[in-house]
């Protein structure tokens, strides 16, 4: 049998019971330990499990076909992970609650008989499924405003999502972009290769690898902190929010927890990778490794020069770059503009637009700080616009905007914890460990302030 289509959760007398919709066949499937439990007034599902287990090997016992004829499908379970469980359809669960003595017997079957009601009147009347969607929301102790708001951002979804089909965005350029990454990880292994059987690698490796405690004397602890935690939220975009957008478009089949750890170690290899790149080829080449992001323009192209093929190693290179720099530039636009639909009403054409046009508009003055800005040094001597824009991103909008995100997911005033926890574990993979609410709520706030406020005195304070 094939696995329905849809798994929902319907409550009898505010009790949960996992059941799935069989398009094809145009049939509910019921849990069986669901049931069992309800009926018999179990405390919790082992119980529930142990009684069903009972039950099925007496009507085994008794030559029941009943058994026999039962399936299995995967429902959620209370870990959140996707399990095996026995499923009856109606006709099947009516056998099995005649077999089980109980004072519910009775509205469990009129119950039945009302799901199966509501799902053809959902059929005639699709608006009858938000009503219901609402009233459910409700016994489950939410309040009308979180429901609202929760209904508006699915609507809201789902119509980017069909824009983005609509204007190939799935299947176009999320597709190339994939395929350009595929491109730029084997170019990277490929490099890193033969950038550490350069002639003086080995002092490179050592540069990069090996801790020098006295260059964090030197720096300072809070400087070096606040720059990694700055690169951290940069690297990831948590603190504006362009991660978040994608995370909406994610489906429910993966948990966000696992998807997000799949990220962080992505980040973190191509990054290793990077540093196994540059640091040996500068101190073969002789290049100063503390030059900044020209480093990139200055010793890949003598490595290039030095590999076979390394014309083309290094045009293939520069085109996968420039796709890793469209799909930043694609996240951080989507941001906006779903933002202006979601909250705005904007039409998502206009809203492109319009902001194509303004972000153009707020370019120029970085554009024109290494020419007509030039004289134009807000941070100090030698400083320019460019250095004042990533000072308050870096060190002002990705640490508050990340605040904000750990304020609103662990307080009671934003989602709250139990709504967050709920969200991320959705579907199979990693689940976000309960351990941490107080460390969210009260220790990684207080952290970042910390390291914030430590950063301007460093900057300013001396």
């Amino acid at each position: 049998m094939d696995e329905p289509m849809k798994n929902e959760i319907q409550l009898f007398e505010d009790q949960e019971i996992r059941v799935a919709w069989d398009a094809e066949r145009e049939e509910w499937y019921f849990s069986i330990v669901d049931v069992v439990s309800v009926l018999t007034d179990s405390p919790d599902y082992n119980t529930g499990r142990k009684y069903w287990n009972k039950l099925k090997q007496r009507l085994k016992d008794e030559g029941s076909e009943l058994v026999t004829n039962c399936h299995q499908l995967k429902m959620r379970a209370a870990d959140g992970k996707n399990r095996l469980t026995d499923v009856a359809d109606t006709e099947q669960l009516l056998r099995i609650i005649q077999s089980i003595p109980s004072p519910k017997a009775e509205p469990f079957k009129l119950w039945l008989a009302q799901v199966g009601r509501e799902r053809i009147e959902e059929t005639i009347d699709p608006e009858l499924t938000i009503d219901r969607a609402l009233e459910t929301y409700l016994k489950k102790g939410y309040t009308r405003e979180w429901i609202n708001q929760r209904m508006q951002a699915i609507q809201v979804r789902k119509e980017l999502t069909d824009e983005w089909d609509a204007r190939g965005v799935q299947k176009g350029v999320e597709r190339v972009v994939k395929l350009m990454m595929l491109g730029l990880l084997f170019i990277l292994m490929a490099l890193v290769i033969r950038s550490l059987t350069l002639p003086g690698a080995e002092a490179g490796v050592s540069f990069y690898l090996s801790p020098d405690p006295s260059k964090l004397e030197k720096t300072g602890l809070f400087p070096v902190i606040n720059a990694a935690m700055n690169q951290a939220f940069f690297t990831l975009s948590v603190g504006i929010g362009a991660m978040c957008i994608f995370g909406s478009y994610q489906g429910k089949d993966r948990s966000l927890t696992g998807e997000a750890m799949w990220i962080m170690g992505l980040d973190t290899f191509v990054a290793l990778m990077a540093g196994l790149i540059i640091f040996p080829a500068c101190f073969a080449f002789g290049v100063e490794p503390g030059s900044g992001p020209g480093l990139v323009f200055v010793t890949l192209p003598n490595i290039f020069n030095v590999m076979a093929g390394g014309q083309l190693w290094g045009t293939l290179f520069f085109i996968f770059m420039s796709f890793a720099a469209l799909s930043t530039v694609i996240a951080v636009f989507e941001n906006i503009i779903s933002y202006s639909a979601d909250v705005w009403g904007m039409e998502r054409r206009r809203a492109t637009w319009l902001h194509a046009v303004g972000i153009w508009v707020c370019s120029l003055p970085c554009a024109l700080g290494f020419n007509l800005l030039a004289d134009f040094q807000p941070l100090g001597p030698g400083t320019c616009v460019l250095d004042l824009e990533d000072f308050l991103l870096s060190n002002n909008l990705l640490p508050f905007g990340c605040l904000l995100f750990l304020l609103f997911c662990s307080w009671r005033r934003g989602w709250g914890w139990d709504n967050f926890v709920a969200e991320v574990n959705q579907g199979q993979g990693v689940r976000f460990p309960r351990f941490m609410k107080y460390y969210l709520r009260y220790g990684l706030p207080c952290i970042i302030l910390l390291v914030f406020v430590m950063g301007y005195v460093d900057k300013f304070g001396k």
